[in-house]
């Protein structure tokens, strides 16, 4: 899905808090934002302009579940 300046992920049933990274295609982590945990709601992380047009995965990790999400910069 295209993606300009921020992206929401959305993730359910969150029990415990965890990372929202950003990472390219390599697998290199290009930012971080800890997120609280929940019962289900959107998480919104901010790219900002630096980043090139281009693919990137968005990927939670809490210590009871792992979710990825390919995201596609224009």
């Amino acid at each position: 899905s295209p993606a300009t300046g921020r992206s929401t992920l959305t993730i359910g049933n969150l029990g415990t808090a965890g990372v929202l990274d950003l990472l390219d295609m390599t697998g290199r982590v290009l930012m971080t934002q800890r997120v609280a945990g929940s019962n289900g709601g959107n998480v919104e992380m901010p790219l900002g302009s630096g980043l090139a047009a281009g693919q990137y995965i968005l990927r939670y990790t809490s210590s009871d579940i792992q979710q990825a999400q390919r995201i596609v910069l224009h």
